[in-house]
């Protein structure tokens, strides 16, 4: 009984998410899911150390997507220094600040439909700077997976949240700031991979829904939509983490 009841309440939570006609494909937007009105570019006066900035990375499924347990999600960043902009260093070991915060929990977000619910954790991200041997762009994988039992159907009607990347102030000014916040950047969500259980095809959505590119500061002179998609497939994106 206790376990009927929570998928009911489940499958209520998701039916009061907004429910619009919407093409297949992916978004990516600051403050909000695109299809709640989030914007596609953030300006910052960077004369701070306090504050953040949020991404919110979403996608709209095609139709028959019935058991999603896992979300795969690759975005890149291209940034305007061709040796790549210290500032936006943001995640790992020797690299210029600890600034990138994960999450798939949307903690009550009312623009898009939240299908992990929070089920997923922290998930696991790589952040690799100089990917494909580009020095001006990096690469970022997250991958969020929750157990078979929690998987409901999605549906294609429907913007789902897949990621909210934190990108937070700290060292950007003072002694120890990372110099380039004022530069302007380009993110792209380039694909999210539905992967389902029980042996049904995983699916990789990409391409706009609406808007998959996010600029920082304006963005980049030319199209931000011009970075590179190196579509991967899932065995060996879970090869980063062995």
């Amino acid at each position: 009984m206790k376990k009927a009841m929570t998928m009911f309440v489940t499958m209520l939570v998701l039916a009061c998410a907004p429910a619009l006609a919407h093409a297949v494909g992916v978004n990516l937007g600051w403050n909000e899911c695109i299809g709640g009105g989030g914007a596609t570019n953030r300006n910052s006066a960077c004369a701070s150390n306090i504050g953040i900035n949020v991404l919110y990375g979403s996608v709209v499924p095609p139709a028959g997507l019935t058991k999603v347990k896992s979300f795969e999600i690759v975005v890149d960043l291209l940034t305007q220094n061709p040796g790549f902009t210290p500032w936006w260093a943001v995640r790992g070991p020797g690299l210029c600040r600890s600034a990138l915060q994960v999450g798939g929990d949307m903690n009550g977000q009312p623009g898009c439909a939240d299908y992990l619910r929070g089920l997923a954790g922290a998930g696991t991200t790589t952040f690799t700077k100089g990917f494909a041997g580009m020095n001006d762009r990096a690469r970022i994988v997250t991958i969020f997976v929750m157990d078979s039992s929690q998987v409901i159907p999605m549906d294609p009607a429907r913007e789902y949240y897949a990621v909210r990347y934190t990108v937070l102030n700290v060292n950007t000014v003072g002694s120890s700031a990372c110099t380039g916040c004022d530069e302007p950047a380009c993110l792209v969500l380039n694909s999210v991979n539905l992967v389902q259980s029980d042996g049904l095809p995983s699916v990789v959505v990409s391409g706009a829904a609406s808007s998959d590119v996010a600029t920082w500061q304006g963005g980049l002179p030319g199209n931000c939509a011009l970075v590179p998609v190196r579509n991967r497939t899932w065995g060996s994106i879970k090869s980063l983490y062995r």
